[in-house]
């Protein structure tokens, strides 16, 4: 696998002034030999279910060089300092030390709380194996995955080295697109783990568009009903979607479901006939070759997407649904702006707005001004998650929005080459 690796922060030959047989935290520090047998090892019960992620991520690369875990009781074996033989240690534990000083992620975090997660860790590479050290279980799954990389990257010794590492960003997303290309579940989670291995903590799911519906939702079945020509659709079982949900919060990934309305609904249109267009710039009616967006001023459609909105929120673990908002072509602007409003009103009414969920794009209130698309506020009270428009300038490019230093308001994306 291709690896993202932080530049360690020592390495033992600097710490003890060249010494090839050394110490580096108090343990020897000849190379670690990484070809040969693995253990995976926590002495925390907190951590067990981590260290099962963390098997399943390296068994695939390992093969039956990942050895079955030893009892809590048995000492780990490990290889001598320049033996090369015997299995090497992947201990996971929880730091005692103080972390290393690190800046607080700027951007909205995934889990919707105020603050983001601590995800910094610490992690040593002595020649008895790695050792990964954080204050939170999130962080030393974070710094599994960097082992992961450290131990499949590396072709026979890795040399002893320190490294610590936080994120820049609290949203790191990857958004995969079912609605126009299938993908199955098993596949999902394959994506699921590729984004776990590099650090990403958000699986925007975009599951419904012109070309398909993919998610099952009881109130409207019609919605993933077999064709006109007795053709199955390719959908997601409210099972289904349950347990990828629960398979990425192992990883912790946050799964964000987005419905994208009012435009891209020729699925939804399909499945419920007769819903009016919305109301289209004088003079334009008719003229544009593109479905047309939903009106959410009529009552008849406000009632459909609400049942659709409810049962989503009520099928998503995670704290944010994501309302499309985006290519609204042929509406007028204060039919959008109202269908806007009225999406975020349905996802925020379903009780779960507390916990984070609504969501907003830009708001043309002023001439001239955008609002922040995801965490910011609108005029309406506070937003946590929209689509639609891009974020504002600066935070496009990658540099902290100024009301940024005020809490999480903004989700920021670096600069692409």
């Amino acid at each position: 696998m291709n690896a993202v690796i932080p530049r360690p922060a020592r390495q033992a030959a600097a710490v003890i002034g060249g010494d090839p047989h050394g110490e580096l935290n108090g343990e020897p520090h000849g190379d670690l030999h990484v070809a040969g047998g693995w253990r995976i090892h926590t002495a925390d019960g907190r951590l067990t279910a981590v260290a099962d992620v963390v098997r399943a991520l390296l068994e695939p690369h390992l093969g039956d060089r990942l050895l079955p875990d030893p009892d809590d009781s048995t000492p780990v074996p490990v290889p001598a300092p320049d033996a090369g033989s015997g299995p090497a240690a992947l201990t996971l534990a929880f730091d005692e030390a103080p972390p290393a000083p690190h800046r607080t992620p700027v951007g909205v975090p995934p889990c919707g709380g105020p603050e983001p997660a601590d995800e910094s860790y610490r992690l040593t590479v002595t020649g008895r194996g790695i050792t990964c050290r954080a204050a939170t279980a999130e962080g030393v799954f974070r710094a599994a995955t960097t082992a992961v990389q450290l131990i499949t990257a590396s072709a026979a010794r890795l040399s002893c080295q320190e490294l610590t590492d936080a994120p820049h960003y609290a949203w790191r997303g990857l958004m995969i697109d079912p609605a126009r290309g299938w993908l199955t579940p098993g596949e999902v989670r394959r994506v699921i783990d590729l984004a776990a291995l590099y650090k990403l903590n958000v699986l925007h799911l975009h599951l419904t568009d012109n070309e398909g519906w993919r998610l099952h939702l009881p109130a409207t079945p019609e919605l993933t009903a077999a064709g006109e020509d007795g053709t199955p659709r390719e959908f997601y079982t409210t099972e289904d979607y349950r347990a990828l949900q629960e398979y990425a919060a192992e990883r912790f990934v946050t799964v964000v479901p987005e419905i994208d309305l009012p435009g891209h609904c020729a699925a939804l249109r399909e499945a419920l006939p007769g819903l009016p267009a919305a109301p289209a710039p004088e003079g334009l009616a008719g003229r544009f070759p593109f479905v047309p967006p939903l009106d959410l001023a009529d009552p008849a459609t406000r009632d459909a997407v609400a049942s659709v909105f409810a049962d989503v929120c009520r099928l998503t673990t995670g704290p944010f649904v994501h309302i499309g908002g985006d290519e609204t072509v042929g509406m007028t602007e204060d039919s959008f702006i109202l269908a806007i409003r009225e999406l975020r009103a349905l996802v925020q009414g379903v009780g779960q707005a507390a916990t984070g969920l609504a969501g907003i794009l830009a708001r043309r209130d002023h001439p001239g001004r955008h609002r922040p698309v995801l965490g910011g506020r609108t005029d309406d009270g506070p937003a946590r998650h929209g689509g639609g428009t891009r974020p504002p300038a600066r935070a496009a490019r990658g540099r902290p929005h100024p009301r940024t230093h005020q809490g999480p308001q903004d989700v920021l994306r670096p600069r692409l080459p």
